[in-house]
């Protein structure tokens, strides 16, 4: 993170016997300017992935966006047939709720 990081969640999705191998990233900072930006960058591992910028006018819009991206990642095995484990987590501030 830049100037002013507020969180970092990565989770996984792996089921090798569907050929699954996913990824999702989760961050919040803030840029120079005290704007608060969350990132989400997700796709299969090993690539890139795509990136999903948003800018929320304060820590309440933050914090729903964060719960509300880790709520529908924890449909993941019903949806897609694997969960999503973290396997990395900063957040001092309890953004992401667990």
């Amino acid at each position: 993170m830049t100037t002013g990081g507020i969180l970092r969640i990565e989770l996984q999705a792996c089921a090798p016997e569907r050929n699954l191998w996913r990824f999702y990233t989760i961050e919040a900072e803030r840029d120079l300017f005290e704007d608060l930006i969350v990132k989400f960058n997700y796709g299969r591992i090993g690539t890139r992935g795509q990136t999903k910028v948003y800018i929320v006018p304060d820590a309440a819009a933050g914090i729903r966006l964060v719960r509300d991206c880790i709520k529908r990642r924890k449909s993941a095995p019903k949806r897609i047939g694997a969960a999503y484990e973290v396997r990395a987590k900063f957040d001092p501030d309890n953004w992401a709720g667990f």
